[in-house]
């Protein structure tokens, strides 16, 4: 008797299991069915509500007004992507027309109100250096400096939208409180704020950088390094001070920063080569090698023979494969040790391979 009640049971709970599984197997099957068909619509009326814009936006009076008039919700929520996404693309007249349709969305408007509000701040930040709408500083510094990811969202629209003092105020925003390093994003905004024209960084750098955490000082120096300059070299004065810093990653971004900026005069004066040349760390003597080969001197191409009888075999092959870069020096005779290393330069060269470092990056990101 004991036993069959057990039986019973389990044939009980087998079928009720047998059940749930096939009724959560059919409604995975109907949901992915419902999601497939919601896929589908979404990208036919997508592809509607480009064709309808690329249609109007080159012509004299595209109507934008009337046209947005006759949308469903579900055209208009589109169409706020297929503009988002040509914002991004588009320049010169397009662009303007493209800006006058998100008026008409009341893009511009719903963001300020949202920035105004403290909500989806990102979100507007982000339409709102899209269309390049200008935003007071006062109002930026007010409710965008929580966050690491607003404080960048900031800087850019400080950028695009053109602001006079954007370069300082952004750059402030990006690195003011010298804590955390920066994001991707934030990376590019401060070399975005930093190429030509005017340079903050090179004033931060030496009032500031002391202060500052390690890896966002090195994210700094590959930004600078990228940048194009336009000061006088005495702004340059503080590399030295970078060249002995305590990590090898800050020495390594400033030997970067010396290769693009050091070809003026006074700058290479400040430099003690033979000091570089001594670094413990072989990754900031691999980068010094490089920049030797870039100055294109005489000297530097005597620096960099010196190398050739390092004692670690990575080492001799920095040096050799410098020398091939070198525009005044020739690769030495492939005759003893160093046979080896200039055949495989030698090869790297015969097959177009290039092996040059990206400067910083092992740095900025370590």
């Amino acid at each position: 008797m004991i036993a069959f009640a057990i039986e019973t049971v389990l044939l009980l709970v087998a079928a009720s299991i047998a059940a749930v599984t096939a009724i959560l197997g059919a409604v995975t099957l109907a949901m992915a069915r419902w999601h497939r068909r919601t896929r589908r619509r979404t990208a036919r009326i997508r592809d509607r509500v480009r064709e309808g814009v690329f249609e109007r936006l080159f012509e004299p009076d595209p109507g934008w007004a009337a046209w947005i008039g006759g949308l469903s919700g579900a055209e208009r929520e589109q169409l706020r992507r297929v503009v988002e996404a040509h914002l991004r693309r588009l320049r010169g007249t397009e662009y303007d027309r493209l800006r006058t349709l998100a008026g008409e969305l009341g893009i511009q408007a719903e963001a300020k109100r949202d920035l105004e509000a403290g909500r989806n701040r990102f979100r507007a930040l982000t339409w709102l250096a899209l269309l390049g709408e200008p935003v007071a500083v006062s109002r930026l510094e007010e409710c965008c400096t929580e966050t690491r990811r607003h404080r960048a969202g900031a800087a850019r629209l400080l950028f695009e939208s053109g602001h006079p003092d954007g370069a300082a105020v952004g750059t402030d925003l990006l690195i003011g409180d010298g804590g955390r390093p920066l994001s991707a994003f934030g990376m590019d905004t401060l070399y975005r704020l930093n190429d030509g024209g005017d340079t903050p960084l090179l004033e931060r750098i030496p009032e500031d950088g002391g202060a500052w955490d390690g890896r966002l000082l090195v994210q700094v120096l590959t930004v600078l390094r990228y940048c194009s300059i336009t000061e006088p070299p005495e702004q340059l004065e503080w590399v030295p001070d970078a060249l002995a810093h305590d990590s090898p990653q800050v020495r390594a971004a400033a030997v970067g920063v010396i290769e693009r900026h050091g070809w003026r005069d006074p700058v290479q004066r400040w430099i003690d080569v033979a000091e570089l040349l001594a670094d413990p760390e072989p990754t900031v003597r691999y980068d010094v090698y490089q920049l030797l080969a870039s100055w294109g001197t005489d000297r530097s191409a005597a620096w960099l023979r010196e190398g050739l009888d390092a004692e670690d075999d990575r080492e001799v092959l920095a040096v050799v494969r410098a020398l091939s870069r070198h525009p005044r020096a020739s690769l030495p005779d492939p005759t003893g040790r160093l046979e080896p290393f200039v055949e495989w330069v030698q090869a790297d060269a015969a097959v177009g391979r290039r092996r040059e470092r990206v400067w910083g990056v092992t740095a900025a990101w370590s």
